[in-house]
């Protein structure tokens, strides 16, 4: 059954944690795995991505195609800056990047061959009236391209840690209701359907990473926000010291010699109208 997080974050403070990322955006996502599985890019195609950020996916379409127009929307003032003087720098042709949300696209029915999204629409207050505006302005025969986290698997063992971490402070119950925004298939499937999808195509990817320490890896949490809602769940006094018993047991129970190893499973999903 899909679960309404709607009441997680709202645009505003969507907005606000893009804003503090976008200084280090080109880092944080240096790969695009959405753009992997992605095989459908032509010459010639009229190509919009949602939630842009500093326009990597983009940039990353330029390498590969040479489209009639491409677009990036995205809501954060300052990752929309970084992405514009990208453009200006390379004095890019047919490339644009406007404000605005998932919700209210501003483009005319079937106007565009492709529309992806990449490790945005679990973020969107809305998800299911963005699928729909992606649909909308995606033509027929076109493609919506989304990659999302899946709930499945994706930061399993950083909640199993946890929980074993926070049942030696009479914790557990507290720590159970930290939720990541993320969705299994068939949470995913029913969003997309409930849109007006006509056909989904789901793939489950899954990927491993290593880092040098845990530290590294919540360091990650740390620039999207997830620090602080973990830590909401917690007692003041005991805050920092059960976070970093978190990153000490990550260290012990998953290091290898190419460091921490942490297995992410994220969802592919096509659809058409």
């Amino acid at each position: 059954m899909y679960i309404n997080r709607e009441d997680m974050l709202s645009k505003k403070q969507v907005m606000e944690l893009y804003d503090r990322l976008a200084k280090n955006r080109f880092a944080i996502i240096g790969r695009v795995p959405l753009l992997d599985y992605l095989s459908n890019l032509k010459d010639g195609s009229k190509i919009l991505d949602v939630a842009t950020g500093t326009g990597v996916v983009v940039f990353k379409i330029l390498e590969t195609v040479v489209p009639k127009v491409i677009i990036g929307f995205d809501l954060s003032v300052k990752e929309l800056i970084e992405a514009k003087n990208v453009v200006k720098e390379f004095n890019l042709e047919n490339v644009h990047f406007l404000r605005s949300d998932g919700e209210n696209l501003g483009f005319r029915d079937n106007f565009f061959d492709v529309v992806t999204c990449n490790a945005g629409l679990h973020w969107m207050p809305h998800k299911e009236k963005c699928v729909k505006e992606m649909l909308r302005v995606c033509r027929k025969g076109g493609l919506v391209a989304v990659y999302i986290p899946d709930r499945s698997l994706d930061h399993a063992q950083f909640m199993q840690v946890a929980l074993d971490v926070a049942s030696k402070y009479n914790l557990k119950n507290q720590v159970s209701k930290f939720k990541h925004p993320s969705y299994n298939k068939d949470e995913a499937e029913e969003i997309f359907k409930g849109a007006g999808a006509k056909e989904v195509r789901i793939r489950q990817i899954r990927r491993e990473f290593y880092y040098k320490t845990a530290i590294d890896y919540l360091a990650e949490w740390k620039r999207w926000g997830g620090d602080k809602i973990f830590k909401s769940l917690l007692p003041p006094k005991y805050k920092e010291q059960i976070w970093n018993e978190i990153a000490s047991e990550l260290n012990r129970r998953y290091q290898t010699n190419k460091g921490v190893k942490i297995i992410s499973t994220s969802l592919y999903i096509e659809a058409t109208k």
